[in-house]
């Protein structure tokens, strides 16, 4: 919202066609109301997973995104934490958000109903460090909607001197399109797309997790059989779980892998993992940090 027009409109109670039944929402007459708000010179919608009996989300895509350009209003929708117990929960109902809205991003992804018990609930989850990961994926959206996020890394790629050609593996119909439209056009960054990026570049290098893409040149070659990739995924995950949830697979996951293969302190530190890595990570170091976290644990 910018100047004086500091009205929101909350999609929490629309007009019903059915008064007993809070999700059956009058489309028709909410478009009606939606145009003539913006009409005003309005831009700020407001939902939530759970107005109108899960049904609101749904009605923006109907009554707002499907009918209005993307860069003309301003959306913001709720994680409440009566819905989540672990981040995969939390990335699940995100996820479904964007399908059910359609709006592709959203400006402002809020945290509900932030009470005592929940705010705890959010802390012990690490709720806050997951939204603002969301933040800086919308924020590379808002400045370039009809862009996906990958797009992002190829144009950079692109953008670097002396970059004859930027490679992508590609195993859809899809993403041969997508990639081809972008390159078919301007690949450079613009300044401040550069500066938006170097941001994200900050939140990511802030997370305390291991940055393994799975490409596996580093086991290739490797004297203990050892399965890096595999185990830094386990220790990410392992990470990223909620430890009162009790048992957790990514331990029992471990240890089938070490009857098979090289355990992480099997690892001899001869360097050709470290030496091949495309990511330039100390994969010795980090073998060392896998090896203290799944076989130190108490049984």
């Amino acid at each position: 919202m910018t100047g004086n027009k500091k009205l929101g409109f909350g999609l929490m109670r629309l007009p019903l066609s059915n008064p007993k039944d809070p999700a059956s929402i009058d489309i028709e007459r909410t478009c009606r109301m939606v145009d003539y708000f913006i009409e005003q010179g309005f831009t700020y919608f407001d939902t939530a997973w759970m107005y109108c009996n899960y049904a609101s989300e749904k009605a923006v895509k109907k009554v707002l995104c499907e009918r209005h350009p993307r860069d003309s209003f301003t959306l913001a929708t709720k994680l409440h934490a009566g819905y989540f117990n672990t981040i995969e929960d939390c990335e699940k109902i995100f996820c479904e958000q964007l399908q059910k809205t359609g709006a592709g991003y959203f400006d402002y992804y809020l945290l509900h109903d932030l009470s005592y018990d929940n705010y705890q609930k959010c802390s012990q989850i690490d709720v806050f460090s997951f939204v603002r990961a969301k933040k800086e994926e919308a924020m590379l959206k808002a400045e370039r909607p009809d862009m996906s996020v990958v797009s992002w890394a190829l144009r950079f790629a692109a953008s670097l001197d002396g970059v004859m050609a930027v490679l992508s593996g590609m195993s859809t119909e899809e993403q041969v399109e997508e990639n081809t439209k972008l390159f078919s056009g301007t690949e450079k960054l613009s300044e401040k797309e550069i500066k938006l990026l170097e941001r994200a570049v900050e939140i990511f290098n802030s997370d305390p997790f291991i940055p393994c893409t799975g490409c596996s040149y580093c086991t290739d070659g490797c004297p203990m059989n050892i399965p890096i990739p595999k185990y830094f995924s386990l220790y990410n995950a392992d990470r990223q779980e909620v430890k009162t949830k009790g048992w957790l697979p990514q331990q029992e996951y471990y240890d089938n892998l070490t009857r098979d293969h090289g355990a992480a302190s099997e690892c001899i530190e001869c360097g050709q993992c470290n030496g091949i890595c495309p990511q330039h990570l100390n994969v010795i170091k980090n073998l060392k940090e896998v090896a203290d976290y799944f076989e130190t644990q108490d049984d």
